[in-house]
Protein backbone atom coordinates (compact mmCIF):
# COMPACT_ATOMS: atom_id res chain seq x y z
CA UNK A 1 0.00 0.00 0.00
CA UNK A 2 1.30 3.57 -1.02
CA UNK A 3 0.78 6.47 1.15
CA UNK A 4 -1.94 9.09 0.07
CA UNK A 5 -1.38 12.73 -0.99
CA UNK A 6 -5.05 13.22 0.16
CA UNK A 7 -7.62 15.74 0.98
CA UNK A 8 -11.52 16.49 0.16
CA UNK A 9 -13.99 19.16 -0.24
CA UNK A 10 -17.91 18.44 0.57
CA UNK A 11 -20.29 20.83 -0.11
CA UNK A 12 -17.72 24.13 0.83
CA UNK A 13 -15.83 21.94 3.75
CA UNK A 14 -12.59 21.10 3.46
CA UNK A 15 -11.15 18.01 5.61
CA UNK A 16 -7.77 18.68 6.12
CA UNK A 17 -5.88 15.40 7.81
CA UNK A 18 -2.92 15.15 9.69
CA UNK A 19 -0.65 12.86 11.41
CA UNK A 20 -0.32 9.01 10.41
CA UNK A 21 -0.42 8.58 6.46
CA UNK A 22 -3.35 7.51 4.26
CA UNK A 23 -3.63 4.50 2.14
CA UNK A 24 -5.54 2.60 -0.29
CA UNK A 25 -6.96 0.07 1.24
CA UNK A 26 -8.91 -1.59 -1.66
CA UNK A 27 -10.15 -0.61 -5.07
CA UNK A 28 -9.97 3.03 -5.75
CA UNK A 29 -13.30 4.50 -5.10
CA UNK A 30 -13.90 6.88 -8.31
CA UNK A 31 -16.62 8.99 -7.05
CA UNK A 32 -14.92 10.48 -4.68
CA UNK A 33 -11.77 11.73 -7.11
CA UNK A 34 -13.39 14.79 -8.29
CA UNK A 35 -13.67 15.85 -4.72
CA UNK A 36 -9.83 15.75 -3.92
CA UNK A 37 -9.37 18.94 -5.72
CA UNK A 38 -7.76 21.04 -6.97
CA UNK A 39 -10.75 23.78 -6.40
CA UNK A 40 -11.14 27.19 -7.97
CA UNK A 41 -12.03 28.75 -4.86
CA UNK A 42 -11.66 28.97 -0.86
CA UNK A 43 -13.30 26.65 0.95
CA UNK A 44 -16.12 28.15 3.22
CA UNK A 45 -15.24 26.21 6.18
CA UNK A 46 -12.48 23.67 7.53
CA UNK A 47 -12.72 20.19 9.45
CA UNK A 48 -8.87 19.36 10.72
CA UNK A 49 -8.58 15.67 11.54
CA UNK A 50 -5.52 14.15 13.10
CA UNK A 51 -4.82 10.65 12.48
CA UNK A 52 -3.63 8.38 14.65
CA UNK A 53 -2.88 4.33 15.37
CA UNK A 54 -4.98 3.74 18.49
CA UNK A 55 -8.32 3.63 19.01
CA UNK A 56 -8.90 6.95 21.55
CA UNK A 57 -10.15 5.41 25.01
CA UNK A 58 -13.91 7.26 26.01
CA UNK A 59 -13.33 10.12 28.31
CA UNK A 60 -14.79 9.48 32.06
CA UNK A 61 -17.77 11.27 32.22
CA UNK A 62 -18.53 10.60 28.48
CA UNK A 63 -22.57 10.31 28.01
CA UNK A 64 -23.98 8.00 25.22
CA UNK A 65 -26.67 10.66 23.22
CA UNK A 66 -27.43 8.59 20.29
CA UNK A 67 -27.37 5.03 19.04
CA UNK A 68 -28.19 4.17 15.38
CA UNK A 69 -28.31 0.20 16.80
CA UNK A 70 -25.80 -1.28 14.67
CA UNK A 71 -24.35 1.69 13.23
CA UNK A 72 -22.19 4.53 14.47
CA UNK A 73 -23.25 6.32 18.22
CA UNK A 74 -22.35 9.34 19.60
CA UNK A 75 -21.45 10.14 23.35
CA UNK A 76 -21.34 14.29 24.76
CA UNK A 77 -17.62 14.22 27.12
CA UNK A 78 -17.31 18.04 28.95
CA UNK A 79 -14.28 20.01 27.99
CA UNK A 80 -11.69 19.94 29.80
CA UNK A 81 -12.10 17.12 32.02
CA UNK A 82 -8.99 14.36 32.90
CA UNK A 83 -9.62 11.61 30.71
CA UNK A 84 -7.75 8.36 30.17
CA UNK A 85 -6.62 9.58 27.06
CA UNK A 86 -2.86 10.72 27.45
CA UNK A 87 -0.94 7.70 27.17
CA UNK A 88 -2.33 7.65 22.92
CA UNK A 89 -3.37 11.02 22.13
CA UNK A 90 -1.58 13.63 20.71
CA UNK A 91 -3.86 16.25 22.64
CA UNK A 92 -2.65 15.02 25.88
CA UNK A 93 -4.70 13.91 29.29
CA UNK A 94 -7.02 16.65 29.29
CA UNK A 95 -9.65 15.73 26.70
CA UNK A 96 -10.43 18.93 24.64
CA UNK A 97 -13.86 17.00 22.88
CA UNK A 98 -16.79 17.65 23.49
CA UNK A 99 -18.28 14.26 21.37
CA UNK A 100 -16.80 11.29 20.32
CA UNK A 101 -18.54 9.34 17.60
CA UNK A 102 -17.81 5.46 17.44
CA UNK A 103 -18.26 2.79 14.56
CA UNK A 104 -18.56 -0.70 16.21
CA UNK A 105 -16.84 -3.62 14.90
CA UNK A 106 -16.80 -7.70 16.11
CA UNK A 107 -13.81 -7.31 18.07
CA UNK A 108 -14.02 -3.17 19.20
CA UNK A 109 -14.64 -0.42 17.61
CA UNK A 110 -13.27 0.51 14.12
CA UNK A 111 -12.52 4.14 14.48
CA UNK A 112 -13.31 6.31 17.37
CA UNK A 113 -12.89 9.97 16.81
CA UNK A 114 -13.48 12.97 19.35
CA UNK A 115 -14.52 16.45 18.00
CA UNK A 116 -14.94 19.71 19.68
CA UNK A 117 -17.73 21.50 20.19
CA UNK A 118 -17.66 23.82 17.23
CA UNK A 119 -17.16 20.38 15.28
CA UNK A 120 -14.29 21.65 13.63
CA UNK A 121 -11.15 20.07 15.06
CA UNK A 122 -11.01 16.66 15.77
CA UNK A 123 -9.19 13.38 16.31
CA UNK A 124 -9.17 9.94 15.45
CA UNK A 125 -8.03 6.19 15.73
CA UNK A 126 -8.78 2.90 14.29
CA UNK A 127 -8.61 -0.18 15.99
CA UNK A 128 -6.74 -2.95 14.98
CA UNK A 129 -8.59 -5.25 13.15
CA UNK A 130 -9.97 -1.51 10.53
CA UNK A 131 -5.87 -1.35 10.28
CA UNK A 132 -4.91 -4.56 9.00
CA UNK A 133 -3.28 -5.96 11.91
CA UNK A 134 -0.46 -5.20 14.64
CA UNK A 135 1.93 -3.86 11.89
CA UNK A 136 0.43 -1.16 9.03
CA UNK A 137 1.96 1.47 6.74
CA UNK A 138 -0.86 4.08 7.33
CA UNK A 139 -4.55 4.75 8.19
CA UNK A 140 -6.79 3.04 4.72
CA UNK A 141 -8.86 5.92 3.44
CA UNK A 142 -11.56 3.93 3.37
CA UNK A 143 -12.18 4.54 7.11
CA UNK A 144 -12.40 8.48 6.98
CA UNK A 145 -15.11 8.15 3.98
CA UNK A 146 -18.62 6.99 4.53
CA UNK A 147 -20.49 7.23 6.74
CA UNK A 148 -17.57 9.28 8.85
CA UNK A 149 -17.32 11.94 6.26
CA UNK A 150 -21.16 12.43 6.00
CA UNK A 151 -21.62 12.28 9.97
CA UNK A 152 -18.86 15.21 10.29
CA UNK A 153 -21.08 17.46 7.77
CA UNK A 154 -24.16 17.21 9.04
CA UNK A 155 -22.93 18.15 12.16
CA UNK A 156 -20.48 20.79 11.25
CA UNK A 157 -22.73 22.39 8.83
CA UNK A 158 -25.31 22.16 11.16
CA UNK A 159 -24.69 25.72 12.60
CA UNK A 160 -23.15 27.10 9.14
CA UNK A 161 -25.40 27.24 6.93
CA UNK A 162 -25.40 23.96 5.52
CA UNK A 163 -27.82 20.73 5.24
CA UNK A 164 -27.52 17.23 3.92
CA UNK A 165 -30.49 16.71 1.55
CA UNK A 166 -32.01 13.37 -0.05
CA UNK A 167 -32.05 14.51 -3.38
CA UNK A 168 -31.79 14.39 -7.09
CA UNK A 169 -29.54 17.51 -7.73
CA UNK A 170 -29.73 18.78 -11.40
CA UNK A 171 -27.85 22.13 -13.15
CA UNK A 172 -29.52 23.22 -16.26
CA UNK A 173 -28.33 26.78 -18.06
CA UNK A 174 -26.43 27.25 -14.34
CA UNK A 175 -29.48 26.99 -12.46
CA UNK A 176 -29.71 24.43 -9.52
CA UNK A 177 -32.86 22.20 -9.09
CA UNK A 178 -33.16 19.95 -6.20
CA UNK A 179 -35.36 16.64 -6.35
CA UNK A 180 -35.97 15.83 -3.62
CA UNK A 181 -38.17 12.38 -2.20
CA UNK A 182 -37.76 9.90 0.27
CA UNK A 183 -36.67 5.90 -0.61
CA UNK A 184 -38.78 4.79 -3.33
CA UNK A 185 -40.00 8.14 -4.30
CA UNK A 186 -38.05 8.08 -8.00
CA UNK A 187 -34.53 9.96 -7.12
CA UNK A 188 -32.48 7.29 -9.30
CA UNK A 189 -35.39 6.78 -12.03
CA UNK A 190 -35.74 10.70 -12.32
CA UNK A 191 -31.48 10.58 -12.26
CA UNK A 192 -31.84 7.99 -14.81
CA UNK A 193 -33.55 9.55 -17.36
CA UNK A 194 -31.69 12.65 -17.17
CA UNK A 195 -28.29 11.63 -17.18
CA UNK A 196 -26.51 11.83 -20.53
CA UNK A 197 -28.97 14.12 -21.19
CA UNK A 198 -26.32 17.03 -22.70
CA UNK A 199 -29.27 20.05 -21.31
CA UNK A 200 -28.55 18.67 -17.95
CA UNK A 201 -25.72 18.14 -14.99
CA UNK A 202 -26.68 15.52 -12.66
CA UNK A 203 -25.08 16.16 -9.42
CA UNK A 204 -25.75 13.34 -7.42
CA UNK A 205 -29.11 11.04 -7.56
CA UNK A 206 -29.04 10.55 -3.76
CA UNK A 207 -27.43 13.38 -1.51
CA UNK A 208 -26.73 16.84 -2.30
CA UNK A 209 -25.98 19.61 -0.10
CA UNK A 210 -27.81 22.49 -0.06
CA UNK A 211 -25.46 25.74 1.65
CA UNK A 212 -25.69 29.79 1.50
CA UNK A 213 -23.26 31.05 -0.38
CA UNK A 214 -20.54 34.18 1.08
CA UNK A 215 -22.83 36.24 -1.47
CA UNK A 216 -25.93 35.05 0.47
CA UNK A 217 -27.73 33.34 -2.14
CA UNK A 218 -28.68 28.91 -1.55
CA UNK A 219 -26.17 26.81 -3.69
CA UNK A 220 -27.06 23.12 -4.45
CA UNK A 221 -23.45 21.25 -3.89
CA UNK A 222 -23.04 17.57 -5.43
CA UNK A 223 -21.81 14.64 -3.11
CA UNK A 224 -19.82 11.55 -3.56
CA UNK A 225 -22.21 9.86 -1.82
CA UNK A 226 -24.92 8.52 -4.56
CA UNK A 227 -27.60 5.96 -5.00
CA UNK A 228 -28.17 3.35 -7.58
CA UNK A 229 -27.35 5.74 -10.65
CA UNK A 230 -23.50 5.96 -9.52
CA UNK A 231 -23.53 9.77 -10.04
CA UNK A 232 -21.32 11.74 -8.33
CA UNK A 233 -19.85 16.02 -9.10
CA UNK A 234 -18.15 18.21 -7.21
CA UNK A 235 -19.73 21.04 -8.96
CA UNK A 236 -22.14 23.63 -7.42
CA UNK A 237 -24.97 25.65 -8.52
CA UNK A 238 -27.21 28.82 -7.13
CA UNK A 239 -30.35 26.98 -6.31
CA UNK A 240 -33.45 28.21 -8.41
CA UNK A 241 -36.11 25.48 -7.50
CA UNK A 242 -36.99 22.98 -4.88
CA UNK A 243 -39.20 19.84 -6.56
CA UNK A 244 -41.09 17.21 -4.36
CA UNK A 245 -40.98 14.19 -6.66
CA UNK A 246 -44.30 12.33 -6.64
CA UNK A 247 -44.70 9.18 -9.56
CA UNK A 248 -47.87 9.96 -11.40
CA UNK A 249 -49.61 8.94 -14.87
CA UNK A 250 -48.66 12.57 -16.16
CA UNK A 251 -45.84 15.12 -15.54
CA UNK A 252 -46.21 18.14 -14.21
CA UNK A 253 -44.89 21.07 -12.06
CA UNK A 254 -47.11 22.55 -9.44
CA UNK A 255 -46.05 25.49 -7.30
CA UNK A 256 -46.75 25.49 -3.74
CA UNK A 257 -46.24 27.59 -0.42
CA UNK A 258 -43.02 27.30 1.25
CA UNK A 259 -45.19 26.31 4.36
CA UNK A 260 -46.43 22.95 2.49
CA UNK A 261 -43.29 22.03 1.25
CA UNK A 262 -41.83 22.33 5.13
CA UNK A 263 -43.04 18.89 6.26
CA UNK A 264 -41.63 16.90 3.59
CA UNK A 265 -38.67 18.56 3.24
CA UNK A 266 -37.99 17.77 6.79
CA UNK A 267 -38.42 14.43 5.87
CA UNK A 268 -35.55 14.01 3.33
CA UNK A 269 -33.39 16.69 5.39
CA UNK A 270 -30.52 14.90 7.88
CA UNK A 271 -31.26 16.59 11.00
CA UNK A 272 -29.36 15.33 14.47
CA UNK A 273 -32.72 15.69 16.23
CA UNK A 274 -30.74 13.95 19.35
CA UNK A 275 -28.86 17.57 19.85
CA UNK A 276 -31.13 20.60 20.66
CA UNK A 277 -28.92 23.34 19.56
CA UNK A 278 -27.99 21.20 16.23
CA UNK A 279 -31.65 20.28 15.82
CA UNK A 280 -32.53 23.60 16.20
CA UNK A 281 -30.16 25.79 13.73
CA UNK A 282 -31.15 22.87 11.23
CA UNK A 283 -34.43 23.78 11.06
CA UNK A 284 -34.03 27.46 11.21
CA UNK A 285 -31.83 26.49 7.90
CA UNK A 286 -34.72 24.12 6.46
CA UNK A 287 -37.40 27.37 6.85
CA UNK A 288 -34.52 29.84 5.40
CA UNK A 289 -34.16 27.55 2.50
CA UNK A 290 -37.68 27.39 1.49
CA UNK A 291 -38.49 31.00 1.75
CA UNK A 292 -35.47 32.24 -0.63
CA UNK A 293 -36.53 29.19 -2.68
CA UNK A 294 -39.38 28.81 -4.74
CA UNK A 295 -41.19 25.22 -4.79
CA UNK A 296 -43.11 23.06 -6.08
CA UNK A 297 -44.66 19.70 -6.47
CA UNK A 298 -43.26 17.30 -9.53
CA UNK A 299 -45.61 14.98 -10.73
CA UNK A 300 -43.75 12.81 -13.31
CA UNK A 301 -43.68 9.62 -15.69
CA UNK A 302 -40.65 7.47 -16.94
CA UNK A 303 -40.43 9.69 -20.10
CA UNK A 304 -37.73 11.75 -20.47
CA UNK A 305 -38.98 13.98 -23.10
CA UNK A 306 -41.83 15.18 -20.94
CA UNK A 307 -39.80 15.23 -17.90
CA UNK A 308 -37.62 17.41 -19.62
CA UNK A 309 -40.19 19.90 -20.91
CA UNK A 310 -41.32 20.14 -17.27
CA UNK A 311 -38.59 20.97 -16.07
CA UNK A 312 -37.36 23.79 -18.85
CA UNK A 313 -41.20 24.77 -18.35
CA UNK A 314 -40.25 25.86 -14.64
CA UNK A 315 -37.33 27.71 -15.29
CA UNK A 316 -39.00 29.91 -18.00
CA UNK A 317 -41.93 30.47 -15.28
CA UNK A 318 -38.83 31.47 -12.68
CA UNK A 319 -37.87 33.81 -15.53
CA UNK A 320 -40.69 35.45 -15.54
Amino acid sequence: MQALSYRVRIGGTEFLFSGMPLVESGARDALYAPFSGPFPRPAQSHIRIHLQEAVIPLCSDAKLMFDTDGGWRVWRCQPGTVSARGAVSARGAVSEWGYVFEMPGQDGPLWRIGIDDEFQNAEIGAGVAALGGTQTEGMPVDLIRYPLDQILTVHHGATRGALLVHAVGLVANGAGLLLAGVSGAGKSTVAGLLNGDDAFEVLSDDRLIVRRGDDGRFYLHGSPWSGEARVASCNAAPLRAICLLRQAQETAAQPIAAQAALPEFLRVTSIPWYHRELAQAALTGCGAVLDAVCCFDLHFTRSTGRLRHALYGLLEELRD
